[in-house]
């Protein structure tokens, strides 16, 4: 099973003095995620994370976001396969409790469009992906 992890809100790469606190509007933003198998594509989100947003929107690339997420609060709105997400088969919640994704750099792709690369952690495993982004004012 795979997963697209579409990360919150419009996010960017590495702070500089410009770059301005972000308020994270928890009740319209959510970190969710589709698993294509086989047979199904499997919907979910997690119920519990922290982000850091800065953004400087004169200069993108000053821009940087952290992004904690709490394993065990996956949420696929099957408890059966929820349970199997948490354990060691998928992402053995009881030793690897946090999913975590730092920003290391950011390009605008064209009119609020950005690519943000960072390094993303999973089960102790760190992968440096890029993440396309839409700015929405």
């Amino acid at each position: 099973m795979t997963a697209l992890l579409v990360l919150p809100l419009f996010v960017a790469a590495r702070p500089l003095p410009d770059a301005k606190p972000h308020a994270i509007d928890k009740a319209h933003s959510e970190i969710n995620f589709v698993a294509d198998s086989r047979m199904l594509s499997a919907h979910g989100f997690f119920g519990k994370w922290e982000a850091d947003v800065k953004l400087d929107a004169a200069k993108w690339e000053n821009s940087s976001v952290a992004i904690t997420i709490d394993a065990a609060s996956i949420n696929t709105r099957v408890e059966r396969r929820d349970g199997h997400l948490r354990s060691a088969d998928f992402f053995d919640v009881e030793k690897h409790p946090s999913i975590t994704f730092k920003s290391v750099s950011v390009k605008s792709t064209g009119a609020n469009k950005l690519d943000i690369t960072g390094d993303l952690t999973v089960r102790g495993t760190t992968k440096r992906i890029t993440v396309p982004a839409t700015m929405v004012f």
